[in-house]
């Protein structure tokens, strides 16, 4: 699925934009045909991959390194609420987005050489987006 380049943007300006616009509709079109053709499809999941090799990709919405895991998530729910016009129910019910992290070495990958692995201070895994976006549905059921 094209996501389109913007929403890669770490300006949240131009991230919402291309999420408004380019990449949302994308993901309701593709739900929709989805479950069209497979009408009892429990779970769909929709994974984004970075648009550079080797990195993770952090949505602009989810940067805020000075804020706690739980006030990214909260925010990062309350502008998906904001910026994802997800009024379908049963898109509602199975749709679920997972960043896909990078490939890249691991801590075993340097067992047995020379080499030190270090950890970052800030490892970023991609969890925080599926789970901001579990709580955005939650707030979008109770409003319908």
């Amino acid at each position: 699925m094209e996501a389109g380049s913007g929403i890669y943007n770490s300006d949240l300006e131009v991230m919402a934009y291309w999420w408004r616009r380019v990449f949302w509709p994308n993901i309701i079109d593709k739900s929709t045909q989805l479950l069209g053709r497979y009408p009892n499809l429990e779970t769909l999941t929709f994974p984004i991959k970075s648009d550079q090799v080797g990195v993770t990709w952090r949505p602009a919405f989810l940067a805020a390194q000075q804020k706690s895991k739980e006030h990214r998530i909260a925010f990062a729910a309350r502008w998906l609420a904001i910026n994802c016009p997800l009024k379908d129910e049963r898109i509602r019910q199975v749709l679920h987005l997972e960043i896909i992290p990078a490939t890249g070495l691991s801590k075993e990958d340097f067992e047995g050489s020379r080499l030190y692995y270090m950890d970052e201070e800030d490892e970023w895994d991609g969890a925080e987006l599926a789970e901001a976006f579990n709580i955005m549905k939650g707030f979008l059921t109770r409003q319908a």
